[in-house]
């Protein structure tokens, strides 16, 4: 069997088997064994075609949830600077219902989602919503902000996916979750009420 080195020599004129060959002599020298062609890596496990993690949930996730099918919930939170199309906010809320996720969307001066689900379903409503429901939009009126990812959760704390419109109150009593018409205390009636339901 000629070497690696004489084989190279001959440079295009080697045939590709007898290159193998020698290659692997070679291997077998410096006592390496080669790995068979279709077994992966060690960092190439399962985690491509697999959910991420598999996490222990405190509570059955409800039927057809998306974290059920990736074995892992996100909760990803996310901010608008203003969400007043009702149409648009219906669109978001069925394109997220056919993702199978869960939470809910709050309309007005600022808007508030939060999205619970598997993390590869959360990214594709996302991308859906940028390029598909949000191309109707202005694009002054186009800024979403991801704000807080919540990592494997262990439940999922919303049933089915909501629609809240907090733009048509006409005051705001401070210290109440469902006046919330001032700019001024808004966002801050959203968070508590937001912050209630987890």
């Amino acid at each position: 069997m000629r070497s690696t080195q004489e084989i190279a020599g001959r440079g295009s004129e080697t045939p590709l088997t007898e290159l193998v060959s020698a290659l692997q002599e070679d291997l077998r020298e410096l006592e390496l064994t080669p790995l068979p062609v279709d077994q992966p890596l060690a960092h190439e496990s399962s985690t491509a075609t697999g959910p991420r993690c598999v996490v222990e949930f405190a509570a059955p996730l409800p039927p057809g949830h998306s974290g059920l099918v990736e074995g892992q919930v996100d909760r990803q939170w996310v901010t608008f600077i203003s969400f007043t199309s009702s149409k648009i906010a219906k669109e978001f809320c069925l394109a997220a219902e056919s993702a199978h996720l869960t939470g809910f969307l709050m309309v007005g001066k600022p808007g508030v989602a939060c999205l619970e689900g598997g993390p590869k379903a959360i990214v594709r409503f996302l991308k859906e919503v940028r390029t598909d429901i949000f191309a109707q939009v202005d694009p002054c009126a186009r800024k979403m902000t991801i704000s807080i990812q919540e990592e494997a959760c262990t439940r999922v704390r919303f049933d089915g996916f909501s629609l809240h419109d907090f733009s048509s109150s006409q005051h705001c009593t401070r210290g109440s979750a469902t006046d919330s018409g001032s700019d001024s205390c808004s966002l801050t009636n959203k968070k508590r009420t937001a912050g209630a339901d987890l």
